[in-house]
C-alpha cells in the first residue's frame, strides 16, 4: 500500500474514533438522565419489554400482528441476550453502529464525489448532534443512521459494479431499513422498479431482481410471522392505517395530536384504536380490518377536502425538511440546549445539512464511472414524500440527514472549487440558491420543538425528588419562555402538592388562576388543595386561620360535598354554630346520602 492509501486509512480510523469519543460522551452524560429512562409507558418502555419478552424465549412475541416495528425489538433483545438485559450495553452498541455509520457516510461519498467530499460528509455526520442524541436512546431511531447509511452504501456499491451478489445485499440491507421504518418500502419499491426499466434491458432486470430478492429474504420471515401467529398477510406491521389517519384527518397540523377516544401511547394505541374501530363498524376486526378502518376514513377526508389534504401535505413536505425539532416522546432541542452536554457543541444539523446538502445532491459533479446515481439520490424525494404522507417527528424523518450529509460534502468541494477557479457565475447562482434553500430551512413555523414540556417535566421530577430550590429555580427560568404558562404553574403545583407541601401548591395554582381564570381544572385543584390546608390548620388548633382556607374552597369549588362539611365542622369548633348547620345543609343537598353531613348535622341542631 502506498504511503498516501496508509495516510488516508489513519485518517479514517482517526475520524472515526473522534465520532466514537464523542458520542461515547454524550452516552456517559445522558444514560443516567431521569427523563430517558425506560418507564412510564413511553415508547422505549415498550421497546425494552418487548425485547425482554423476546430474550425470555417468546420469540415471536405472541398472538398479534406486529404493531410496532419489528426489527429494533430483535435488534435489543439479542443485545440482551448477549449481556443479561444491560440498557447500556444496548446503547454502547448504538454509539458503535453510530460510529460506523459515519464511516459508511465516508465511504459512499467517496464513491460518488472522491475523497475530499468523503472527508467533509464524514466529519459533518460525527458533528450531527440529532444523531447521537437518537443513538443514545432507547428507541428505534437510534440505529436508523446505521440502517440508513448501509443500505445507501451498499446500493451504491452494487451501483458501480456488475455483480448480482452486491444488488442482493443491498436488497437485504433495504429490507432491515423497511423492517425499523416501513415507510422507507416506498423508496425501495421504487428502486426496484427504477433499475428494472432505466434503461430497459436484461441486464437491468437481473439486477433488480437481485435487489428485490435480498428485499423479500429479509420481509419475508415477518409477513410469514404475522401470517402464522395472527392469520393474516401483514408485511410488516399493522400500526400504518392509524398513523396515517393522525396526519390526514380535520384537526390534523402535520405533527403528532392524538386521537380522540385513542390514548397517545403505544399499548393504548393498540388497545383504543381496535375499540374506536369495532364501535364504529359494529363488529369484530382483526389488525388489518382496525388499520383499514382508519385508511378508509383518512381517505374519505382527503376525497372530501382535496384542497385543505393539498395544502397539509405541502405543510408536512416543508416539515421534512426544516430545521425546528418534532419531538415525539424525547425533545433533542432540550437536551441540546439546557442540559450541560457535549450536544451543544454537536451543532450540525438540518439547518446546514438541508440547504447544502440538497444543493450538492443536484449540481455536483459526479464521478463519471459510477451509475445509478439519480436512482440512489431518489431516496431523498421518495423518502421525504413517504413520511409526508404521515405525519413528522424529527426521528421519523432523521434517515434524510444521512444522504443530505453526503450531498453536504460535495457542495462544499464544488464551491470551494468555484471560489478557487473565480467563477462568479457560478457562485452568484449557488448564493441564491443556498439563500432561498436556508430560508426555508430555518423559516419558522411556530412549531412546538417539545422543549418548554421537557422542562416542565424536569421540575416535576426535582420536586419528587425534594430537591425543592433547584426546582423553583428552574421554574423561574422557565416560565417567562413558557408557551402555557398557566399550565406550568399548574402541572408544578400539583406536583408540590402530591409531595406534601400545600402552601407552595396553593401559590403556584393561585398564579395559575390569576393567568387563565377561565380553566376549571386549575380552580378544582386550588379548591382542594385550600380544603386540605383548611383541615391541616384546623387539627392544629388554628381554627379560625382554617375556616378562611375552606371559605376560599367552597368559593372555587361550591359543589364539593366535603369542602362544606369540613367548613361546617370548623365553624362548629369555633361556636358559630348557626353558620356550622348552614354550611352543613349544604352538604346534604349536594350529597343526600352524606351520613357524615347528616350526623353532623343532628349534633349542631341539639346546639
Amino acid at each position: 500500500m502506498s504511503s498516501a492509501g496508509v495516510r488516508s486509512k489513519r485518517s479514517a480510523a482517526g475520524l472515526l474514533l473522534a465520532a466514537l469519543l464523542a458520542k461515547a460522551t454524550v452516552l456517559a452524560q445522558l444514560h443516567a438522565h431521569p427523563l430517558l429512562q425506560p418507564e412510564g409507558g413511553l415508547d422505549s418502555d415498550v421497546y425494552v419489554r418487548l425485547a425482554r419478552q423476546a430474550a425470555g424465549g417468546d420469540w415471536l412475541l405472541g398472538h398479534e400482528a406486529y404493531f410496532v416495528s419489528p426489527f429494533y425489538v430483535y435488534f435489543l433483545a439479542a443485545v440482551f441476550v448477549l449481556t443479561g438485559s444491560s440498557l447500556l450495553a444496548a446503547k454502547t452498541v448504538q454509539i458503535v453502529l453510530g460510529t460506523a455509520a459515519v464511516g459508511l457516510v465516508l465511504a459512499t461519498t467517496d464513491a460518488w464525489y472522491g475523497r475530499r467530499a468523503a472527508w467533509i460528509a464524514g466529519a459533518l455526520a460525527a458533528a450531527t448532534g440529532v444523531f447521537t442524541f437518537n443513538e443514545v436512546l432507547l428507541l428505534q431511531s437510534a440505529v436508523d443512521p446505521f440502517l440508513t447509511a448501509l443500505a445507501l452504501y451498499l446500493l451504491a456499491r452494487a451501483l458501480g459494479s456488475s455483480r448480482l451478489g452486491g444488488f442482493v445485499a443491498a436488497g437485504a440491507s433495504l429490507g432491515l431499513l423497511v423492517m425499523n421504518r416501513p415507510n422507507a418500502l416506498a423508496w425501495a419499491a421504487g428502486a426496484v422498479l427504477l433499475l428494472a426499466l432505466v434503461p430497459p434491458s436484461l441486464t437491468s432486470v437481473r439486477r433488480a431482481a437481485a435487489l428485490g430478492g435480498g428485499l423479500v429474504l429479509v420481509l419475508a420471515p415477518v409477513a410469514l410471522r404475522n401470517r402464522a401467529v395472527a392469520g393474516e398477510w401483514i408485511l410488516v406491521s399493522s400500526h400504518g392505517g392509524l398513523n396515517f389517519y393522525v396526519g390526514n384527518n380535520p384537526e390534523a397540523d402535520g405533527t403528532y395530536r392524538s386521537v380522540p377516544g385513542i390514548a397517545p401511547d403505544i399499548e393504548g394505541q393498540v388497545r383504543d384504536a381496535k375499540t374506536v374501530a369495532e364501535a364504529a363498524e359494529g363488529r369484530p376486526l382483526t389488525a388489518s380490518g382496525v388499520s383499514g378502518y382508519f385508511y378508509r376514513r383518512a381517505g374519505e377526508w382527503i376525497a372530501g377536502h382535496p384542497a385543505a389534504a393539498r395544502r397539509l401535505f405541502l405543510r408536512k413536505l416543508a416539515y421534512c425538511f426544516n430545521s425546528v425539532d418534532l419531538s415525539l416522546n424525547y425533545s433533542y432541542a432540550y437536551y441540546s440546549r439546557d442540559e450541560p452536554t457535549l450536544l451543544r457543541v454537536l451543532a450540525v444539523g438540518p439547518w446546514l445539512l438541508v440547504p447544502l446538502g440538497l444543493l450538492g445532491l443536484a449540481v455536483a459533479p459526479r464521478r463519471p464511472e459510477q451509475g445509478g446515481y439519480w436512482l440512489w439520490a431518489a431516496f431523498v424525494p421518495v423518502y421525504a414524500v413517504s413520511v409526508a404522507a404521515f405525519f413528522v417527528s424529527g426521528r421519523y424523518r432523521m434517515p434524510l440527514l444521512v444522504p443530505l450529509c453526503v450531498g453536504s460534502g460535495a457542495a462544499v468541494v464544488w464551491l470551494y472549487e468555484a471560489v478557487r477557479a473565480q467563477r462568479t457565475r457560478r457562485l452568484l447562482a449557488s448564493a441564491a440558491a443556498l439563500a432561498i434553500l436556508g430560508i426555508a430551512a430555518n423559516w419558522n413555523w411556530h412549531l412546538d420543538d417539545g422543549r418548554a414540556e421537557e422542562r416542565t417535566e424536569m421540575i416535576i421530577w426535582l420536586v419528587d425528588e425534594g430537591r425543592f430550590d433547584e426546582a423553583n429555580a428552574l421554574l423561574a427560568r422557565s416560565r417567562p419562555t413558557h408557551p402555557e404558562p398557566a399550565l406550568l404553574l399548574y402541572r408544578v403545583g400539583r406536583a408540590f402538592h402530591e409531595r406534601g407541601r400545600p402552601q407552595e401548591a396553593a401559590d403556584l395554582l393561585e398564579q395559575a388562576l390569576r393567568a387563565e381564570p377561565q380553566r376549571g381544572e386549575i380552580r378544582q385543584a386550588l379548591a382542594r388543595v385550600l380544603e386540605e390546608n383548611g383541615v391541616a390548620l384546623s387539627l392544629s388548633g388554628r381554627h379560625a386561620e382554617g375556616a378562611a382556607e375552606l371559605e376560599r374552597a367552597v368559593a372555587l369549588g361550591p359543589t364539593s360535598p366535603s369542602a362544606w362539611l369540613n367548613l361546617a365542622v370548623v365553624y362548629g369548633q369555633l361556636g358559630r354554630y348557626a353558620e356550622a348547620r348552614a354550611r352543613a345543609e349544604q352538604a346534604l343537598r349536594l350529597q343526600p346520602d352524606y351520613p357524615q353531613a347528616r350526623g353532623l348535622l343532628e349534633e349542631l341542631r341539639r346546639r
